[in-house]
């Protein structure tokens, strides 16, 4: 649905991985397993399912550790005591653990990013425009596509210019 929650329908009696994925973007991978549902609930037209709520879809960032994500994150069992499908916890609390260290180093790239931007700007002010420049250039090679701090190096580009020029003048004089 519009908030990516989906509800899984399987053949019953197999064991399944589903991969939920997107082009350009980090992969989700289930493991659905619908063996030892007892003969009797099968027979009274059980149909399995389980619905797994909305995840999002992540484009990868440079220098983040995003392996663990090539293993299944939840795995969904037939539980008896439910008489239905739910997830076994502690291996979904494992993947969990996967995702939210992968979350952790991707808060602490976009902080950093933010943090080179916003020091980048304050030398653009000063304005130290040398510093300017080195500044957003580590901000693009933190996060490439980022469109920010390539404006913003257009605008050291002009204040660079302008120094040289008052420098000139300035030398003339």
């Amino acid at each position: 649905d519009g908030n990516g929650d989906f509800t899984v329908f399987v053949p019953a009696n197999g064991e399944f991985v589903l991969t939920v994925s997107y082009p350009g973007c980090n992969p989700k991978k289930f493991s659905i397993i619908t063996t030892g549902v007892p003969p009797e609930i099968q027979k009274d037209n059980f149909k399995p399912s389980f619905s797994i709520g909305g995840f999002v879809m992540a484009k990868p960032f440079p220098g983040i550790d995003y392996s663990g994500l090539q293993q299944t994150l939840v795995k969904v069992v037939y539980e008896p005591k439910i008489k239905n499908f739910d997830d076994d916890e502690p291996y979904t609390d494992a993947g969990l653990g996967i995702v939210m260290k992968i979350a952790s180093a991707e808060n602490t790239l976009i902080n950093n990013f933010c943090n080179t931007k916003k020091a980048g700007y304050a030398a653009l002010v000063k304005p130290d425009c040398p510093l300017a420049k080195m500044l957003y250039e580590k901000a693009i090679a933190m996060i490439p596509g980022e469109q920010y701090p390539v404006v913003q190096l257009a605008k050291v580009g002009d204040c660079l210019k302008a120094k040289a020029e008052a420098a000139k003048k300035a030398a003339e004089a």
